[in-house]
């Protein structure tokens, strides 16, 4: 019955240039009916005098096609789970270029409980298959593609010629661990990996080939024989079994020792905190956080990431989630808090990203110093305090009012700065190294703290998705931003561009120039303002598109007309690398670290006139729109360089390891740096809370105040609730 549902499993996997090969050991009749039964095309080898599975399969190996890369070995006790187990195995062997041998997640015959997620070597020469006996078979730790000590022979997918390089299995291990003892010769002989593929899920009826008596007997004999064998290397590479330690710290051993990265003394166990989980078609940084991630793994080091406001399917859904942990990366969508709590001495590095982030986490990461040992790397991003600087300046200045700020007072808007200024230059003096994503601003933060370390991460672009579309074959301006519903940044930009630029765009151009304004909630006062124009008709909303690409190839010029901000702008590096011409203003200008009046890479547009002059001249000539194309690209290839912003971050990690590195963190945990927070209402938190957030007036009647609100729930949120001090 076990082989003719195995059978049946493979029958249903998804159609795929693979060939089945039988090695019956014993020639039972029941077996060899079984056989005879099944719909699915195979290769009979029967061996009735039963040489054992290492012999039977290294002779049905024998058999395999030559142009055959894998070979997936399989009890006859195992059941394949889905559809999708065979093409899984092979993506993930395919997509790890050092991995030369695949596992599956393993679950009892009923399904309902782990037998192995990868398996565990100890010093001793003992194994532990990873998260035994457990039922949560979905938890994060259990779900995410990993390098492994082993995984079991009864689902093992090998490259084809590293095992017949090898011999096959060894002979001196007929019925256990000639698997372990062959991925042990991988590792450690080769300097190859075994990787776990937590999707390929498969059911196994455990010690239904031999009976669980005869099986105890031939496992501890086989035991012998491997450590023997291993003995010198596994005392040198493996921990030390954790059994005599207390119920925690078992746990966190157990959890160190499941991933081969999280005990390699040259590779960092880290934790990466973001507000959101980094979902990077979402923009607002996130695009940038995603890269940062998969550069992280890409270099060996072993990654949790969790967020700090609680995981939604619809900011991150499925297949988001599953793009993050296929980098090989655990995603942890439970609380942070209560996740650091059970893993105090694991992680080496927490990475936390973004202000909000940190001055939402600050406390509980000061009191997780305390307990545990760590370097604490800020990647700010940017200085946001600057961005709200740039933006009250010009509204003080009077030449133009943007929709985001046009309700505060000079009061208020002064309050607003400073006080989230203080909290962003606090925070700085907490971190062990700080990150920002531009020159600028890590000479501004050098001057702030000239003690400080800091290290420029930029953004990533291969040039892998230039556009393809002529000068003649597109036309019109492309708007492409995150909106989150709101006017502040993004959306005053385009209602400059529109109520200032534009209708002088389509008064001077010979024709009509059409615009596309796409984007994340792209907010309805933008759509009500259009709709009131003379010149709606040319204006083309697309909300939340879920590919860019065809934007890119149908425009003619991108724009980002931002007047204030801090940073780099993701969407114009993503623009550039597509090889499409865009007219910025100074301060994008200034952002991306270029020349002054350096036409060569974009057309800069210093104020309404030359914006307008740009577009018009851009979209109009070819010659310069083509050159424009080429620097731009070219511009990319120097300074988004994916093996240069993987090396800083190299950099970075190594300096975290360092054991220097953790003198200044202790300091700064004793010292419990403490942000400046109202004890209670005051008239200018009031307002300004109102001003702020416009969800309040459905709100207002739950709560005595403004500040009550904050106290329970704003803070925690990221809010802003500041008072004169």
């Amino acid at each position: 019955e076990a082989l003719a549902e195995l059978l049946l499993s493979i029958d249903k996997q998804r159609p795929g240039n693979f060939e089945i090969i039988i090695v019956d050991n014993g020639c039972l009749l029941e077996t060899q009916q079984v056989i005879e039964r099944a719909s699915v095309p195979y290769k009979y080898l029967p061996l009735c005098d039963n040489p054992g599975y290492a012999m039977g399969n290294n002779a049905g190996v024998a058999l395999a096609a030559k142009s055959s890369r894998w070979v997936l070995f399989l009890n006859d006790d195992v059941v394949l789970s889905d559809e999708d187990f065979i093409q899984n195995m092979v993506h993930l062997g395919d997509a790890q270029n050092n991995a030369v041998a695949v596992g599956c997640k393993l679950l009892t015959a009923a399904g309902d409980e782990i037998i192995e997620a990868g398996s565990i070597i100890w010093s001793n020469g003992g194994a532990t298959g990873f998260g035994r006996g457990r039922r949560d078979i979905e938890a994060p730790d259990l779900s995410y593609p990993k390098p492994v000590d082993y995984v079991s022979g009864a689902c093992l997918m090998i490259d084809k010629l590293v095992f017949t390089n090898r011999g096959g299995f060894d002979k001196n291990f007929p019925n256990y661990y000639e698997d372990t003892d062959l991925q042990m010769y991988i590792q450690h002989e080769l300097g190859k990996e075994v990787w776990l593929q937590p999707l390929a899920v498969a059911r196994h009826d455990e010690h239904g080939s031999f009976g669980q008596k005869d099986s105890v007997t031939l496992m501890q004999k086989a035991s012998k024989t491997f450590i023997t064998k291993w003995q010198a290397i596994i005392l040198e590479h493996h921990i030390h079994a954790p059994f005599t330690l207390t119920k925690y710290e078992q746990d966190v051993e157990h959890l160190r020792a499941s991933d081969v990265r999280a005990r390699n003394p040259t590779k960092a166990n880290i934790l990466y905190l973001d507000t959101l989980i980094p979902n990077k078609t979402k923009g607002s940084g996130y695009g940038r956080a995603f890269d940062n991630i998969a550069m992280i793994a890409t270099l060996g080091h072993r990654v949790t990431v969790v967020s700090q406001v609680p995981a939604t399917s619809e900011w991150c859904n499925a297949i988001c989630r599953s793009e993050i942990v296929s980098l090989g990366v655990e995603l942890v969508t439970s609380s942070w808090e209560s996740l650091v709590d059970s893993r105090i001495g694991f992680y080496d590095i927490v990475i936390v990203s973004r202000p909000t982030t940190f001055e939402a986490t600050y406390a509980k990461l000061c009191d997780f110093m305390t307990k545990s040992t760590f370097v604490l790397v800020y990647d700010c991003e940017a200085l946001w305090y600057r961005r709200d600087e740039k933006l009250f300046t010009i509204e003080k200045e009077g030449t133009i009012h943007f929709p985001s700020s046009r309700e505060f007072t000079t009061s208020t808007m002064d309050l607003l700065v400073m006080g989230q200024r203080n909290v962003e230059v606090s925070l700085l003096s907490m971190a062990d190294e700080i990150v920002p994503v531009s020159e600028a601003e890590a000479k501004i933060i050098s001057k702030i703290y000239p003690q400080s370390r800091v290290t420029v991460v930029g953004h990533v672009m291969g040039l892998d998705r230039i556009t393809k579309s002529t000068f003649h074959e597109r036309s019109g301006i492309l708007f492409l931003a995150s909106f989150g519903g709101d006017m502040y940044y993004n959306g005053d930009a385009i209602w400059y561009f529109i109520t200032a630029i534009y209708p002088l765009v389509l008064k001077e151009s010979p024709s009509p120039i059409n615009l596309t304004i796409a984007g994340r909630e792209i907010p309805d006062l933008l759509r009500t303002y259009v709709q009131k124009t003379d010149f709606y008709q040319f204006v083309t909303f697309i909300e939340s598109p879920i590919i860019t690409d065809n934007l890119f190839d149908q425009a003619r010029i991108f724009i980002a007309p931002h007047l204030y901000g801090a940073g780099i702008q993701y969407k114009v590096s993503e623009a550039l690398s597509v090889g499409l011409p865009v007219v910025m203003s100074n301060e994008t200008a200034e952002g991306f670290g270029l020349p002054f009046a350096n036409e060569d890479i974009s057309c800069i547009g210093y104020n309404t006139e030359s914006f307008k002059n740009c577009i018009i001249i851009v979209h109009s000539n070819e010659l310069i729109w083509n050159k424009l194309r080429d620097t731009a690209v070219n511009f990319i290839r120097k300074t988004h360089n994916r093996d240069e912003v993987m090396y800083q971050w190299s950099k970075i990690i190594q300096n975290g390891l360092n054991p220097t590195s953790l003198a200044r963190k202790k300091k700064h945990c004793i010292s419990k740096l403490n942000l400046e927070y109202p004890s209670g209402p005051c008239l200018e938190g009031e307002k300004l809370y109102k001003a702020l957030y416009k969800d309040m007036s459905e709100h207002i009647h739950h709560f005595q105040s403004m500040f009550e609100h904050w106290a329970k729930f704003g803070r925690s949120e990221g809010r802003k609730y500041i008072c004169e001090t």
